[in-house]
């Protein structure tokens, strides 16, 4: 057991060792921009569009100005552009005269200048006027141009969790509630007994516009190479955050903090060997708050579709390093298609829906050091009016709780792809199920994967649920499609107890020599038979004898001084 409790220290020392290994809030508007081998541009609040932008004494104003790319072509070479602190209700395109680098030393920076937070912000708040009171604790605000399709959220002072849209004035009846009269543009927001009037907070009202590409917050233009952005924050708009345009490459987004998008947080469209680096990203597919409002309609939520807080699609070689990912309304972060070998590492991940890592459809994901967990306890006033029948809720409700790793391959009419999954030393805690895959493409399986030294801890019973069954590593029989994948060295613990007790931990559909389960130390101190094989649960021995695996794994108690849930949540 030394092993196994040196392998769980390794797993913590990361956040000892460095105070540099993730995304650092403390560190906001404070970081020295990079260096750079061209032009150095300013932008500024107190800039002008008919200055030279050479200085922060002759800053432009605007990045429409700093990014115009007929004005500015000197902006290639290795040139920087020095955002001064403030907030700019705008967003902006680096244009395809400044994305031709071939080299790091010549491409183009945009990069908060270090003298105070910067923020990008697409929201439709500059159009709401001054706040005032409706009736008690409910505030209204008018705007001075009314959204087509009208607003999507309210998030006050960081905090979206609290704010359910509602569909009448009428409803509007207890805190956290705020309705947007279409017809006369005025917002309603019944407020927290701890804010009260929001005339001082920081308030985002961001407008839904069906996700369209002239409401992203930063573009890089297509085949743009070797952009960097660094420091800043891009919030609120109707579509992604951050869209990293088609055929881009070694293409980097460092140090951001990218939040409250109505789509997707970062999309990266067939990028290659590019990379999100000590970033945070939060809040976003804001179209799916209240949970599984993505189409509308609380039914079709099994019609999926809706974008991850960071991913893509067609991307290769693409590297998530240092980054925390938390509480997005769509997968946490994701890659499908391509040609893979894309990496997770040294990661924070958690609290988002469905899934928190999802590699779909490629071959070779790395996904290693990564603290994966779910601690957030949804209700039904977390999915919302729209979802009104019982066995829907329910539906929405698991995936509120997402799984640790998914792979998968989702049928794109392209086949099979995943394979050579490396799956290691990761944490993984309070998630549905710890590692699994989804096989929906004929001829889908487990293939060539090691999921090694990994700790898994399984939640206690979720009181929002009826029912659910939670694994810790779930792999089926996938019709008999897996091959040459081990199970190896891992540290599963479960912890089922009371309200929906029912705890399954590790599901083999027939008997598997495609995967081969060993080494592994197992713990469920309220389960006598937490081992389920064709569909019956057995106990450790039984479990062995049944299956043919495990020769060499135990099932005792790791050494692990608490292993209740309450300790992690």
């Amino acid at each position: 057991m030394m092993i196994i409790r040196l392998i769980l220290c390794f797993l913590l020392l990361p956040s000892l060792a460095s105070a540099e290994l993730y995304y650092n809030p403390s560190l906001k508007g404070t970081l020295a921009p990079p260096t750079s081998n061209g032009n150095v541009y300013h932008v500024a609040k107190t800039g002008s569009d008919s200055n030279n932008g050479l200085s922060e004494g002759t800053a432009w104003l605007t990045m429409a100005k700093a990014m115009d790319r007929y004005t500015n072509r000197g902006g290639a070479n290795g040139a920087i552009v020095l955002v001064h602190a403030g907030t700019y209700y705008e967003g902006f395109t680096v244009p395809e005269t400044w994305t031709r680098g071939t080299t790091p030393e010549d491409g183009i920076i945009v990069s908060a200048a270090g003298d105070g937070e910067v923020i990008f912000d697409r929201s439709w708040t500059p159009h709401f006027g001054a706040w005032s009171v409706h009736s008690g604790s409910i505030y209204k605000s008018t705007a001075d141009s009314i959204p087509a399709l009208g607003i999507r959220s309210v998030i006050i002072d960081d905090d979206f969790y609290s704010y359910h849209p509602k569909t009448s004035l009428v409803a509007v009846g207890a805190e956290g509630d705020w309705y947007f009269d279409q017809a006369t543009g005025v917002i309603y927001v019944y407020t927290l007994s701890s804010k009260g009037d929001p005339t001082d907070d920081d308030v985002i009202i961001s407008n839904d516009d069906g996700g369209s590409s002239s409401s992203y917050g930063v573009t890089f233009h297509d085949n743009g190479n070797y952009v960097t952005l660094y420091g800043v924050t891009v919030r609120g708009s109707a579509s992604h955050g951050i869209f990293d345009s088609t055929g881009n490459t070694n293409n980097k987004i460092e140090q951001c903090e990218i939040k409250y998008h109505a789509k997707g947080g970062i999309a990266f469209d067939s990028a290659s060997y590019s990379s999100v680096i000590k970033s945070l990203v939060h809040g976003n597919i804001m179209r799916n708050w209240p949970r599984g409002k993505w189409n509308s309609v609380c039914a079709d939520i099994n019609a999926g579709g809706w974008p991850a807080g960071l991913g893509g699609s067609g991307s290769d070689h693409m590297t998530i390093s240092g980054s925390i990912i938390t509480d997005n309304s769509g997968e946490g972060t994701l890659f499908y298609k391509g040609a893979g070998e894309n990496t997770w590492e040294d990661n924070i991940v958690g609290n988002n829906w469905s899934a928190n890592i999802y590699a779909d459809n490629f071959a070779n994901p790395t996904i290693r050091r990564n603290f994966l967990f779910s601690t957030k306890v949804f209700g039904i006033a977390d999915i919302g009016e729209h979802c009104t029948v019982e066995a829907d809720q329910q539906r929405v409700l698991r995936r509120c709780r997402p799984e640790g790793v998914m792979t998968a391959d989702e049928d794109y009419g392209t086949g099979a792809n995943y394979t050579g999954g490396k799956i290691y030393s990761n944490v993984i805690l309070g998630c549905r199920r710890g590692v699994t895959h989804y096989g929906e493409a004929t001829g889908s399986g487990v293939k060539n994967t090691k999921v090694y030294n990994n700790t898994i801890v399984l939640p206690n019973s979720d009181p929002s649920l009826i029912a659910d069954v939670f694994y810790g590593i779930s792999y089926s029989y996938m019709a008999g499609n897996n091959t040459g994948s081990e199970v190896k060295n891992n540290v599963i613990i479960g912890n089922a107890g009371g309200y929906g007790s029912v705890v399954k931990w590790l599901e083999v559909g027939e008997t598997d020599p495609g995967i081969v389960w060993n080494y592994n130390v197992y713990y469920h101190p309220n389960n006598a038979t937490p081992f389920r094989y064709r569909a019956t649960n057995y106990n450790f021995a039984d479990w062995k004898t049944q299956t043919g695996g495990d020769a060499n794994s135990e099932n005792t108690s790791p050494g692990i001084i608490r292993t209740d849930w309450s300790m992690y949540q």
